[in-house]
């Protein structure tokens, strides 16, 4: 932890423009004047000002003090002379001596009463707001991914009295992307402004943007509470444009006039780009027509616009405007070569403004594939005036790139307030990881395939890193017809992927696979074969089923993971070791359930997987799965609240509950008149084991009626 601090001047002297100590008057007396009906006074202990005041005779002066919110308090200003004699014709001074200020801006007003003549005047004297404050924190030094952190968390404090304890508490808002920042306790030493650094340790796993939460506190009480954006970056940048060859136009950001061929905005097809801009334009003049509409092929290849797309792009000095004052627009980069088609990923920054009294939300989005971590929303400042223009500099994760990402900007209203303008565009991906060794082969064991008369369908796990997988089937018997396919990384759902093999002869087929690293094929990974076979074609007794089982009172199921090539399954319930029930279920169907049993008894369950066209390759059994059927819930006591008197039209009952079994237990709750159902909570969500006698109260009954009440525990 670094610690800077600045001091505060503890003084403040004004002066009041005074030539001299007397003044060239008559012999005669003068009357009371002063200097000055108000002066200013820092916030920090002892900070004077001093008046003037020239009177006949003897005087003396007072204070009437009030605090931020304009209530009487006691002093906090006093006064040096507070009385004296004078000639009328010398001036003397009073120096105003001010407490310390800890909170907001206060007044105080100083009467002067000369004792002569009687005649007062007054003197308001304001002290400067007190209040401590900091700053957002920023982050200084390199946060890099795949690079040890040298980056320090800066919190600038201003008005500090000294001496103040400091607890400041830190919490990450999801992945912390490998870092660490420590809690920090501490007091300030000195008064008046400093700096706290503390540093963030540890070494980034990926680009992106993680959300830190900090809490601090001075003396107990809350200042700052609130969400710290830290981005990690890395040098590998795989697209950038500074729009550093647009040159035309009036510049909005800076409010200066520019320049323009012929002194006018441009448009044709004929326009190339490298004409002179000899004549000045005023601010708002856009340099040139639509990009993409007004302008031809050539304007754009000078201008870099190559592969972009845009509607109602409109050109500045060093940035670019979209939309216009009755329209939106819109720009699109072009896609992301750079990367392969490996989903990763990216962060992009770029600068970004509001038109000049516009209210818009624009939208960032990414075209092609991948998604904007958050959502794209963009909420930025309004302004009145080109010279109140602030850039604003934006940072997105974009999750699932891949070499088919592109990004867009777009405005959303059309009623003249929907422009913006936008400049340094960068987009950054992960820090490349030289390997140094094969991608891991895919796992054999965990490949499944399903079987038709001519078709086979494959699903793998994906292996980290990789790009892409090429699967191949080869014919048992005709090993030198191969059917090959490359199915690329983007395509995997939840890191699993497949493939369909389809227009197959019957029989015996190898399956290979092998995944791809597209930056270096030396990496590519081993080559794994698997034997599969069109349906009737099996290598061998199917593999036995994963089970696993659950119970309820009256009921048990078993669950299962899916088995290659298996056609159906079977399960069976034991009583005793014996076989009391049995259900078969096709191939989609993963679990079974075994109804109208009995509570508080032991069973077991099991499962085979089935291959209907050769009962001989059925799977073994899974062993027995014992499961025990629990109790039923005690049944409860029902009651009329003692508490409480039946009225005409509302009543309350409460039941009495078995501490024994308390736990998740809920509670369904009828209301009847005769047989009629008036009211019906079906598995109320109060757990009843918040209560040793739960109640509940039935409204809006009738008089001279009788009701039943009829309660379940679930």
């Amino acid at each position: 932890m670094k610690l800077t601090k600045w001091m505060a001047a503890t003084a403040l002297f004004l002066s009041f423009g005074v030539a001299g100590c007397t003044d060239d008057i008559t012999d005669e007396v003068s009357q009371l004047t002063r200097n000055t009906d108000e002066v200013s006074v820092a916030y920090n202990k002892d900070a004077t000002a001093r008046i003037s005041v020239r009177v006949p005779g003897a005087w003396s002066a007072s204070v009437a003090c009030k605090d931020a919110a304009g209530q009487e308090t006691a002093a906090w200003l006093r006064l040096d002379p507070a009385e004296g004699v004078g000639n009328g014709k010398d001036y003397q001074w009073i120096t105003a001596i001010a407490d310390r200020n800890l909170g907001g801006e206060r007044e105080a007003v100083i009467t002067i009463v000369g004792a002569t003549r009687g005649d007062a005047v007054e003197v308001k004297v304001t002290q400067d707001d007190g209040t401590f404050t900091v700053k957002k924190p920023v982050l200084s030094g390199d946060l890099k991914a795949n690079v040890a952190s040298n980056a320090l968390l800066a919190v600038e404090y201003d008005k500090a009295k000294g001496g103040e304890p400091v607890e400041m508490t830190f919490t990450f808002d999801g992945d912390n992307r490998g870092l660490a920042i420590k809690d920090y306790t501490g007091t300030i030493e000195g008064e008046g402004s400093g700096k706290i650094e503390l540093p963030i340790t540890g070494t980034p796993s990926d680009i992106g943007v993680v959300k830190l939460n900090m809490k601090m506190t001075i003396e107990g009480k809350t200042i700052f509470d609130d969400v710290i954006s830290l981005n990690i970056q890395s040098e590998n940048f795989i697209f950038s444009m500074d729009f550093g060859k647009f040159v035309w136009g009036g510049d909005l950001m800076a409010n200066k006039k520019g320049k323009c061929p012929g002194g006018k905005q441009v448009s044709g097809q004929d326009i190339t780009g490298l004409e002179e801009a000899d004549g000045e334009v005023s601010v708002g003049t856009d340099g040139a027509g639509d990009a993409f509409k007004s302008l031809g092929e050539t304007y754009r290849i000078n201008r870099d616009l190559v592969g972009w797309q845009g509607e109602r792009v409109y050109e500045h000095p060093g940035y670019i405007k979209l939309g216009t004052g009755s329209n939106n627009g819109w720009i699109q980069t072009p896609k992301m070569d750079k990367l392969s088609s490996a989903p990763q990923t990216v962060v992009v920054s770029f600068d970004i403004s509001l038109y000049d009294k516009s209210d818009d939300l624009i939208l960032f989005t990414a075209e092609g594939a991948g998604s904007v971590e958050g959502g794209g929303n963009i909420s930025l400042p309004t302004f009145s005036g080109w010279a109140n223009a602030k850039w604003t500099t934006c940072t997105f994760v974009v999750n699932g790139a891949t070499s088919a990402t592109s990004f867009k900007w777009a405005s959303t209203k059309t009623d003249g307030k929907g422009r913006f303008v936008l400049d340094n565009i960068s987009v950054m991906s992960s820090a490349v990881k030289e390997r140094t060794e094969p991608l891991e082969k895919v796992d054999a064991e965990r490949i499944l395939y399903t079987s038709g008369a001519n078709s086979i369908e494959v699903e793998w796990p994906g292996v980290a890193d990789a790009t892409g997988y090429e699967v191949a089937l080869v014919p048992q018997e005709n090993p030198s017809f191969v059917n090959k396919a490359v199915v690329p990384a983007a395509e995997g759902v939840d890191d699993v992927f497949s493939h369909e093999f389809t227009d197959l002869q019957p029989g015996f087929y190898i399956f290979e696979i092998v995944a791809l690293y597209e930056p270096n094929p030396e990496f590519d990974s081993e080559k794994v074969s698997v034997l599969l076979g069109t349906e009737g074609f099996l290598a061998g007794p199917l593999k036995t089923p994963e089970a696993t089982a659950s119970a309820t009172s009256y009921a048990v199921t078993i669950s299962w993971e899916t088995v290659s090539g298996a056609s159906g399954y079977k399960a069976v319930l034991k009583e005793a070791g014996a076989v009391v029930k049995e259900q078969s279920v096709d191939a989609d169907t993963l679990s079974c359930t075994f109804g109208e049993l009995t509570p508080d008894r032991d069973y077991a369950v099991a499962v085979q997987a089935l291959y209907e066209s050769k009962p001989e390759y059925n799977s073994e059994f899974t062993a027995d799965i014992a499961v025990h059927t629990p109790a039923l819930l005690t049944r409860p006591v029902v009651h009329l609240y003692d508490g409480f008197e039946v009225t005409h039209n509302m009543a309350i009952v409460e039941w009495d509950i078995d501490a024994a079994q308390q736990s998740d237990t809920k509670t369904s709750l009828q209301l009847l008149e005769g047989s009629k159902l008036i009211y019906n909570f079906s598995k109320w969500g109060l757990p009843s084991a918040k209560y040793k006698f739960p109640r509940f109260v039935f409204g809006g009954l009738k008089a001279n009626t009788t009701y039943t009440a009829r309660i379940q525990r679930i």
